[in-house]
């Protein structure tokens, strides 16, 4: 095991180890992140003299700080993580399917009101020592750099930061935490990942703006999610997708099928290429149906496509003034049927009324090309395509706590994906059953009515707390059968 303890002789003043303790954490925040990554410990104390430092420390947490420590120690679903990240090498020895798990980098990172301090590069052939370093418990290690030289490196930062997120990263050629002493250190495996972020469409969307994500505009996220799976699955073979709602305003998916992970750079840049959904083109992409069942059954009305005045103005933009040979103003057409259909309320039937106005014009214009474009531009999947393609990009793990929304990034069935709802999931709080409502001051003059007020919050927050355990131990079992 690397994780090795300090064994150098604790200095028993006092006086002078809070100093240096003090120093060093006034340090350690001047610092960036990649003079942390660097960071010597210089500082020794036995072991129980870390305890006491470790338990002082706990006692100055927040409250959502101390938290945070809970979850990660008590239900954060470590073994499972084990699992998946060694997918593809069950059948190997234990001391195999470690030495695989020991070459995958692992990153955290804590935000504070001025900057984020992110440590990349962090690795252990032991999941629990992962367990560990998100909850900063692990002391330094000893590293044989390049050019021979022995020093102590610290993991983490022993117990002086509170992490509130975990990345993941590649599988590596070497120890990410041992890439000094190597000559060589380079990704070899990644699976291939998708991010598709909510506000990316911005552009298209009514209900929400920038990271609010909602269960309307969540369907646009669902709908890429289907046909990202309908077509890799079909073109490429691959059958080990994980959907994972990111907790904030997106969706990740990750596919993990041996020949998905060992793809090279220019093999995924294809990939995506192949993906990508052009509406400005010629091009008729076979999938139009996919997209066109979803634009006409839910698109339109939650988006208020042909009733809001600048939704409005954006729709009739996608049609063209002048068409072909002819130079037909198919827009000005859109609009004379709409002034026809001013008194019909529902957007769903002005459109169906455009489509049949547009048909009869099908001699002089291609319908479905039109159609086509319209469709895409307001449904084609807006994928984070630097993600996919490249090999060192960090992506947060399943089962992580968002760290501005407190909610679970929790595992998603392909078949539920429609009807999840990203406001209905576990929080930080809920999980761990912690009572939100703090106003417990009721000026009621009635004390019959505050004891029966009280007792009806007393059963809601037991129903909502075996709710949300209950929710937890749904995803992670869903979780666990992926694996």
């Amino acid at each position: 095991m690397w994780f090795n303890k300090a064994t150098t002789p604790y200095q028993s003043n006092s006086r002078i180890r809070r100093s240096a303790i003090s120093n060093q954490l006034a340090f350690i925040k001047k610092m960036d992140a990649d003079e942390i990554d660097d960071f010597d410990l210089t500082l020794d104390v036995d072991k129980k003299d870390e305890v006491k430092q470790q338990q002082q420390f706990v006692s100055t947490l927040t409250p959502e700080e101390q938290s945070l420590k809970k979850y990660y120690d008590e239900k954060f679903p470590w073994d499972l993580l084990y699992e998946w990240l060694s997918f593809n090498h069950f059948g190997d020895s234990s001391d195999g399917q470690s030495e695989y798990f020991g070459r995958r980098e692992f990153s955290v990172s804590y935000t504070r009101p001025d900057k984020q301090i992110v440590l990349r590069n962090r690795s252990s052939p032991d999941v629990n020592n992962i367990k560990l370093l998100i909850n900063d418990l692990l002391p330094a290690t000893t590293v044989v750099g390049a050019s021979g030289e022995v020093k102590r490196k610290t993991i983490g930062g022993s117990g002086r930061l509170v992490y509130d997120k975990l990345d993941i990263g590649p599988v590596y050629n070497s120890e990410p935490i041992k890439k000094d002493s190597v000559t060589s250190y380079s990704p070899v495996e990644r699976e291939l990942v998708f991010d598709i972020d909510i506000n990316d469409y911005d552009e298209v969307r009514a209900c929400c703006k920038g990271q609010t994500l909602c269960s309307k505009c969540w369907g646009l996220l669902a709908l890429a999610a289907d046909y990202l799976t309908y077509q890799i699955n079909e073109c490429f073979g691959f059958e080990q997708f994980l959907y994972v709602f990111s907790g904030g305003r997106g969706l990740h998916i990750w596919i993990s099928d041996k020949s998905a992970v060992t793809l090279t750079y220019e093999m995924r840049k294809s990939l995506v290429s192949f993906l990508r959904m052009d509406h400005s083109s010629d091009y008729l992409h076979p999938q139009i149906e996919f997209f066109l069942k979803y634009f006409e059954e839910h698109m339109i009305e939650d988006q208020l496509l042909l009733s809001d005045e600048k939704q409005l103005k954006q729709f009739l933009e996608q049609f063209p003034e002048s068409y072909g040979k002819k130079k037909i103003n198919i827009r000005e057409s859109v609009e004379r049927v709409l002034e026809e259909n001013s008194e019909v309320s529902s957007d769903v039937e002005k459109w169906m009324a455009i489509k049949a106005s547009l048909a009869t014009l099908k001699e002089n214009i291609d319908l479905q090309e039109i159609i086509f474009r319209v469709v895409m531009y307001y449904t084609h999947p807006r994928i984070d395509e630097p993600v996919t393609i490249g090999f060192n990009h960090l992506l947060k793990s399943p089962f992580c706590i968002h760290p501005r929304t407190k909610k679970l990034c929790v595992p998603i069935e392909l078949s539920e994906i429609h009807k999840f709802d990203p406001n209905n999931v576990p929080t930080l709080n809920s999980i761990l059953n912690i009572n939100q409502d703090n106003n417990n001051n009721n000026n009621n003059s009635n004390q019959m009515d505050i004891d029966d007020e009280s007792n009806n919050k007393k059963k809601k927050k037991s129903k909502n707390q075996d709710n949300n355990t209950n929710d937890f131990q749904r995803y992670r079992k869903q979780f666990s059968l992926y694996n």
